[in-house]
């Protein structure tokens, strides 16, 4: 979803090479807000307990049979990533191009619509690893809710520029 919004917003910028997010946005994304969450999910999930897995081998069959992953889980993985791109650009993308002041104005410039798809993609994205784990300890939820947070501090810093001096 990340990378094909820039797919979209391509159409509406002549494929200029003009990014969609802002470069820190961009570079912290698969740094903090998601590859840390990512780690802890595939570190300490599991879908039964160790001694359950001992005791029932047969639990095994589904991934050798390749059951929980063929190409039709693949299809329906990048169906949901172009669909969600798609809803993260063009629900915004509505919104905004809509919307007027009361001058007749744009109600909106090129950095609040990225910080709109930027925060909707980052709650996404959350909202799917939290549904996806099965076993949440305290380390999926420092990094989950760290991630957010942390997401929202910067946010909050970058643009209240001039806020506080």
């Amino acid at each position: 979803a990340f990378t094909l919004v820039h797919f979209w917003y391509g159409f509406f910028c002549g494929f200029s090479a003009q990014a969609v997010y802002d470069q820190w946005f961009i570079t912290l994304f698969n740094i903090i807000y998601t590859s840390l969450p990512v780690l802890a999910m595939g570190l300490f999930d599991q879908d039964v307990n160790d001694q359950n897995s001992l005791r029932y081998p047969s639990l095994y069959k589904p991934g050798q049979q390749n059951l929980l992953f063929n190409k039709r889980q693949f299809f329906l993985c990048t169906l949901q990533g172009v669909t969600t791109s798609f809803l993260l650009f063009f629900i915004p993308y509505g919104a905004f191009s809509a919307v007027v002041k009361e001058d007749g104005s744009n109600f909106s410039d090129q950095q609040t619509f990225a910080v709109t798809i930027a925060t909707t993609l980052v709650i996404v994205v959350s909202v799917q690893i939290g549904l996806d784990t099965h076993y949440w300890t305290a380390v999926n939820h420092l990094f989950v809710w760290g991630s957010l947070i942390v997401y929202f501090a910067i946010l909050f810093s970058m643009q209240s520029y001039g806020l506080f001096g």
